[in-house]
């Protein structure tokens, strides 16, 4: 259940190198060589990062495999529901640090009872635990997983104190070390916001009323990421900022999660980095905290940092809590690229239903045995989509299942989830409840709907089928022949990697909650249309730089296939494609509760380019 929060999304590509694509490593049959020295998740973490780097997946988990672990860790009662399904985030639960692997645990007898006497109705609960390293999956194509067993739950550790002055606990170091003023080379694969996904970012160590960490160091670091985000801001600010803007800022942040605001820092990235410029702005932080928190019932800590080249103000907002938006002055802000824009209804919606399980989390069919899986499931396309073995027993593919959240074991049956069904099923008719999402494609005679040629209803699941689908649709694309060097060839009305990126968008990012509807492709004879239910939770103009998954889970399981990408390089794919091919960029439309994206073939394109120029 790795990654199962709104907040933990996987930001990864498809597009790897051969390096990337490589087997995962298989958990070897020989004891660790020597008891580490140092076995926190934190070390785990860096060692991963060494091996992305280095390319030494299977060297670390030689290392690890076995070794008695002692992590501290956050257990939700919504990921560890009972004993035989129990995974705790091995890093803190919050943004901007948002993402990380969720180790399943195996209890040792008594201590999952002896877990919930110590969290109670606490949620979430920080908990020591103990445990053996039983199973540790890790390559550059999937996201690591990671099981303890004969866990044990150890006494809470000795608090720490205000008048204790050491660092707090390291885990990967958000940058390489650069120098000081804020100028530095650009940051690669180790930067900050790579480090994220191994969720070990140093954030700031909230002791009493101060914040330490908060120093010249995490200044820089913060000056050396490559753009601004939903969790980053910056502003020169150099003699006064308005309190409504801070204000507005503190809200859209919360909003997105939450994130920092610097004030005397330039916006522009010059040389790799942005420049301390100082700030004279609100001489009275402290002041800073008491507004935002009677204007916006929240409260954000203001960091004060004396830099060589100016004074900055640092502010840590919280994210907001699961199930509530905040506003300024009635507006529900968001982030859209550098500027706020009011949330769209259809977030707002999305976010007033956190508290409901996810869509795709409910059950459409339960208490069936390990084999009706294996007979509803396709399992080979599973496994090939993975690139894994196919294992040597039923109980190896259903466990695998189970990692990926597909299925549930209840009391020796199973229970399949609706994201499982609709990824992976043989005949989508064998689960009626959604059925209606089948991926439908209509192909029409001319540039019109009047008359239909084709109305076909895709019948396996998403991910079982995906490259049916796209084999279907560029079979039933128009064609045209081209001339090249006296030779003739016949060339697709739009190429087959635009498709390819727009058809997997259109799956994932879809509204499941809406009914009635499912992602529809429809082929004229000088376009095609894609559209998917819902509108898009991040503008239309900033798809490129500003990517947000709808359904995270379903997002991470079709990148782990290899279908899709969860960081917006696939709509950036497209448009070069597209360009490359001498059409025009994609047309995004957004309608009522609809998303569509058009793309037109050559002669179309000319056209419209024709029209747009004659009309300037």
């Amino acid at each position: 259940m790795h990654r199962t929060l709104a907040l933990l999304a996987i930001v990864a590509a498809c597009g790897k190198t051969d390096r990337d694509h490589a087997t995962p490593a298989t958990a070897p049959a020989a004891a660790p060589t020597a008891v580490l020295a140092r076995a926190t998740q934190a070390d785990l973490a860096r060692d991963i990062a060494d091996a992305d780097r280095l390319g030494t997946w299977r060297e670390v988990q030689q290392r690890w495999h076995g070794q008695t672990v002692r992590w501290t860790v956050t257990h939700r009662h919504l990921l560890c529901r009972s004993a035989d399904d129990c995974n705790v985030a091995a890093f803190p639960i919050q943004r901007p640090a948002q993402q990380g692997w969720m180790p399943a645990l195996q209890f040792a007898p008594g201590q999952f009872d002896a877990l919930a006497r110590r969290c109670g109705s606490q949620d979430p609960c920080e908990v020591t635990i103990e445990g053996t390293l039983s199973q540790l999956e890790v390559s550059p194509e999937l996201p690591t997983s990671v099981q303890l067993s004969n866990v044990r739950i150890l006494p809470p550790p000795t608090p720490r104190t205000q008048t204790d002055t050491s660092p707090p606990r390291q885990g990967l170091r958000p940058f390489p070390e650069h120098r000081s003023p804020c100028w530095s080379e650009a940051p690669g694969r180790g930067s900050w916001w790579t480090s994220m996904k191994l969720g070990a970012m140093s954030w700031p160590h909230h002791t009493g009323d101060s914040m330490t960490g908060m120093n010249v160091s995490f200044v820089d670091q913060l000056c050396a990421a490559s753009s601004e985000s939903q969790h980053l801001e910056f502003k020169e600010a150099k003699s006064s900022f308005d309190k409504g803007d801070l204000r507005d800022y503190c809200v859209a942040l919360a909003n997105e999660g939450g994130g920092f605001l610097l004030l005397g820092v330039s916006d522009t990235v010059i040389g790799g980095a942005r420049a301390v410029v100082g700030t004279q702005a609100f001489r009275k932080p402290i002041e800073l905290e008491h507004f935002v928190l009677q204007t916006c019932r929240f409260r954000i800590d203001v960091g004060e940092v004396s830099h060589p080249h100016g004074r900055v103000l640092v502010f840590s907002i919280p994210g907001r809590p699961k199930g509530i938006a905040y506003e300024s002055n009635g507006r529900y802000l968001m982030r859209a690229g550098s500027s706020l824009v009011a949330m769209s209804p259809d977030r707002l919606k999305q976010i007033f239903a956190e508290d409901a399980p996810h869509w795709g989390e409910e059950l459409v069919r339960e208490r069936i045995q390990a084999q009706d899986v294996v007979d509803l499931f396709d399992i080979q396309r599973f496994f090939e989509l993975l690139k894994f073995p196919y294992p040597t027993t039923q109980e190896g593919v259903i466990e695998r299942l189970r990692q990926k959240r597909l299925v549930r074991h209840h009391h020796g049956t199973y229970d399949i989830t609706r994201l499982g069904a609709l990824l992976l099923a043989k005949r989508l008719e064998d689960f009626p409840e959604i059925a209606r999402r089948a991926a439908r494609v209509v192909v029409y005679q001319g540039s019109t709907k009047l008359q239909t040629r084709i109305d076909q209803v895709g019948q396996r699941g998403y991910a079982a089928g995906f490259q049916l689908l796209v084999n279907f649709i560029m079979t039933q694309m128009p064609r045209r022949e081209v001339v090249e060097s006296s030779l003739r060839r016949e060339e697709t009305l739009v190429p087959e990697i635009v498709i390819r990126e727009l058809v997997a968008n259109a799956l994932v990012h879809q509204e499941l909650s809406i009914g009635g509807t499912s992602p529809l492709v429809e082929i004229y004879d000088d376009r095609i249309e894609i559209s998917n239910p819902g509108t898009p939770i991040v503008d239309a103009n900033r798809f490129i730089d500003g990517y947000q998954s709808r359904n995270e889970h379903m997002a991470e399981l079709m990148r782990s296939f290899g279908i899709c990408e969860e960081k917006g390089s696939g709509i950036e794919r497209v448009i070069t494609a597209a360009e490359e091919s001498h059409l025009s960029a994609p047309d995004i439309r957004v309608g009522c509760e609809r998303t569509h994206v058009i793309v037109f073939g050559l002669a179309s394109s000319i056209a419209r380019s024709s029209g747009s120029t004659a009309s300037t």
